[in-house]
């Protein structure tokens, strides 16, 4: 069985990690047209001040071969490293090539967390995706026993062509060093939109070695004669042992060989609830809430898939609309429930809405409660979107007063980087102020930075950096934003008026 501490106590013990090391996988699947990037900034540096650290590259075919190792002799503040250009290619790998790569950072210093806060862009016909770093190998200190999970909760699309998918769901299973048993297998769950099961497959792995991998389509597993209806999606029974087995996910485009990522959440059975905000918070304190922003140019849908621990609550609804100053509470209250085979919770932003809060309250809150944010650009004649995997912020999440992340600029590419300035408590929150700093390889500009109480801000890169997006290649950019009180989730949305899409939420 899954062990699980409550969130309180998983936050609690991130005073006492140690770690030398640092690690995530990503799958590979290169062509001449498509390529992965590596994209990190030297946080360990400009905000742990370790001075020195290592980047390893270790690439592996499915089989499970090691077929390049690389290592990064000086790491810059801002970093992009082409898999297929800087790796494979000096290593004299050739295309076309399937497996994954591992990414390991390595320190004298305590690293703290074993998950590096680093970016892979999947790339392909000009199209972009992005997702942060999900699935690692443990390191050798570790706990290795057993652990099953299931991995789900990624926006599935099912799109045919003729007799044949264009558009389908997808996920990367990987082996880390430890062998698996000969009986060993996977168990793959095509679900409706409550949760319920249509169709189950399992899925022999027991013959496949120590760091092997393999990608999975939802074609091959299932017999779809028809497209499943809208909401579907899939979860991934497995055991872990040598494994954080969060799973690269997503959708994959046929036409243009283009993966479409994320990551998945797993299940979660474990009854953990918010806690009640005592006399010590203030007064109308929410114990959670979910925030959503956007700007003019780009339609957001947020969706809570029901597979949350069993919980109810009463939600507040806030909202901004682009023409005003802050968010006011609407009278849109509601009750939610997390219970299996409920819809979950879906909202999409309105066309003039720049900003939504829903404030939930109650005694049986899911303290991890998943949510997919999906970005697209309106109107376009393409739709691409963003399956940002994060979720709602419970009141014990420590405050947190920097953040960083990333974006692209050129070849018609602009990146917005989205700022709210909420909390759990609507009437307490007053300005902030700070800075934010833009790196890239020949960029490192600092720019002041405000956002009113109970509002938000968009900063564009363009704008930031008096750059036309049009002009140039694309080319990748770190930043890293410092304020004088803590504030909430950051994120940041990479995008081109034709559809193409990519972003991430801030670390």
């Amino acid at each position: 069985m899954t062990t699980q501490n409550s969130l309180a106590k998983a936050f609690d013990a991130r005073k006492n990690f140690f770690a030398h090391r640092a690690s995530a996988v990503f799958p590979l699947r290169i062509r001449p047209q498509s390529d992965l990037q590596i994209v990190f900034l030297n946080y360990w540096k400009l905000k742990a001040e370790i001075p020195e650290i290592s980047v390893n590259f270790r690439v592996y075919a499915t089989s499970g071969r090691l077929v390049a190792r690389q290592t990064i002799e000086k790491v810059e503040l801002h970093n992009e490293i082409s898999v297929r250009d800087e790796i494979l290619a000096a290593n004299c790998v050739e295309l076309p090539f399937d497996g994954m790569v591992e990414v390991e950072v390595v320190s004298l210093r305590n690293l703290a967390f074993p998950f590096p806060a680093i970016l892979g862009v999947y790339q392909s016909e000009g199209y972009c995706s992005a997702v942060h770093a999900a699935g690692r190998i443990k390191n050798a200190d570790e706990l290795k026993s057993p652990q099953k999970s299931q991995e789900t909760n990624w926006t599935c699309r099912f799109e045919r062509d003729g007799d044949g998918y264009v558009v389908v769901p997808f996920f990367h299973y990987f082996v880390g060093a430890v062998p698996l048993d000969r009986d060993e297998t996977i168990e793959i769950t095509l679900r409706s939109q409550t949760g319920s099961a249509i169709a189950v497959t399992s899925v022999p792995v027991g013959s496949m070695p120590p760091f092997s991998s393999r990608v999975f389509y939802a074609d091959e597993l299932f017999a779809l004669d028809e497209v499943p209806e809208d909401g579907c999606f899939l979860s991934v029974a497995l055991t872990a042992r040598d494994i954080f087995p969060r799973l690269v996910v997503g959708n994959f485009h046929r036409d243009i060989e283009f993966l479409e990522v994320g990551h998945s959440f797993p299940i979660s059975e474990f009854a953990d609830y918010c806690p009640v905000p005592g006399a010590d918070k203030p007064a109308g304190s929410s114990s959670s809430f979910l925030a959503a922003q956007t700007t003019a140019d780009l339609a957001l849908d947020v969706k809570v898939f029901p597979t949350n621990c069993e919980g109810n609550a009463k939600a507040a609804v806030s909202s901004k609309k682009f023409s005003e100053a802050r968010l006011k509470q609407l009278d849109q209250g509601f009750e939610f429930t997390s219970a299996p085979g409920s819809h979950g919770l879906s909202f999409s932003l309105e066309a003039d809405e720049e900003f939504r809060v829903v404030h939930l309250r109650g005694e049986s809150i899911p303290s991890r409660l998943n949510a997919s944010y999906r970005y697209s650009v309106r109107n376009a004649p393409r739709r691409f979107s963003t399956d940002i995997a994060t979720g709602a912020k419970s009141i014990v999440y420590p405050p947190k007063w920097r953040h960083w992340g990333h974006g692209c600029i050129g070849g018609g590419y602009d990146t917005v980087i989205l700022l709210r300035n909420n909390s759990h408590a609507p009437n307490e929150n007053d300005s902030n102020a700070g800075e934010i700093r833009i790196l890239g390889r020949d960029i490192d500009r600092s720019v002041a930075v405000e956002v009113t109480g109970e509002s938000c801000i968009c900063m564009k890169l363009s704008d930031l950096l008096d750059i036309d997006p049009e002009a140039g290649k694309p080319r990748f950019l770190s930043w890293l934003l410092g304020l004088s009180r803590p504030v909430g989730e950051t994120f940041w949305v990479a995008y081109r008026p034709d559809g193409a899409i990519f972003g991430e939420h801030g670390f």
